[in-house]
């Protein structure tokens, strides 16, 4: 690791999910707080500036359809990276900064955390998702779906847990409500924007954090809607459960909801 380039105080997610449209999604953090890492060849940055929870769990539930969140105002410093030679096991740098999270910048370095919500131009879907808090400068992140990863349908009538769509069939089956609950720790991609020698860069990483154990780390519940879900995983890879009463994989979601035909 080089030497500092840039510290900016930024606002800062601790955690963040998407909310179904017409349903409902909530959080457990525990009182390790979040964590930051940050990566470039063999060099990793890993930072949990504050335990802001005292060791206990925190919920918070949030109803609607937009993606919402919790965050901080925290002090980032950046730092450049460098091959090093005669390292055994060392590999060659992949981006040219990482960045650290460091003390929280907010009067008496209170913890202060603040609700924010995320503005979608169709609620129905996460596609087009901002991807900054908006009104302040803020760290960025990639927590909406991505058109790219493509969908798999569910079967006429199904009940299973596909990889990355679910339907209740061709819209004669009854809706009904239910719930997705990724367990373990989530994690969303994050990069600290930033300023040097007088040109935009900016270093990208992850954010994570994790419940209690035994407590769900996020909850989504699913409207009784008829139609069809898309979902796709933020920041983490997928891999199928049996069913939808079985524990989701470990890592969030973003969906679109398609409606009946009229």
């Amino acid at each position: 690791m080089g030497s500092a380039v840039a510290t900016t105080p930024l606002a800062t997610p601790i955690a963040m999910v998407n909310s179904p449209y017409a349903g409902a999604a909530s959080l457990n953090l525990s009182g390790d707080g979040p964590q930051y890492s940050f990566g470039s060849g063999s060099l990793n940055v890993t930072s949990d500036p504050w335990v802001p929870l005292s060791g206990e769990n925190y919920g918070a539930s949030q109803n609607g359809s937009e993606p919402w969140g919790l965050y901080m105002t925290v002090n980032w410093t950046v730092y450049s990276t460098q091959n090093t030679t005669g390292i055994s096991g060392s590999g060659p740098c992949t981006q040219a900064y990482v960045a650290e999270a460091g003390l929280i910048s907010s009067p008496q370095g209170s913890y202060s955390m603040h609700l924010f919500r995320l503005s979608l131009p169709n609620l129905t879907t996460d596609y087009q998702e901002p991807t900054s808090i908006p009104g302040v400068p803020s760290v960025q992140f990639a927590n909406g779906l991505d058109p790219r990863l493509g969908t798999v349908t569910a079967q006429s009538g199904s009940e299973t847990y596909y990889p990355y769509s679910v339907g209740f069939g061709t819209c004669s089956v009854s809706p009904r409500s239910f719930q997705i609950i990724p367990t373990g720790t989530l994690r969303v991609p994050i990069s600290v924007p930033f300023t040097v020698h007088g040109q935009g860069a900016e270093a990208s990483g992850f954010l994570s954090w994790s419940g209690l154990e035994g407590y769900p780390t996020a909850v989504y519940t699913m409207p009784d809607l008829a139609g069809s879900w898309q979902f796709v995983s933020v920041g983490a890879p997928f891999s199928p459960t049996p069913s939808l009463q079985s524990p989701a994989p470990s890592g969030l979601y973003s969906f679109s909801y398609y409606a009946c035909p009229a």
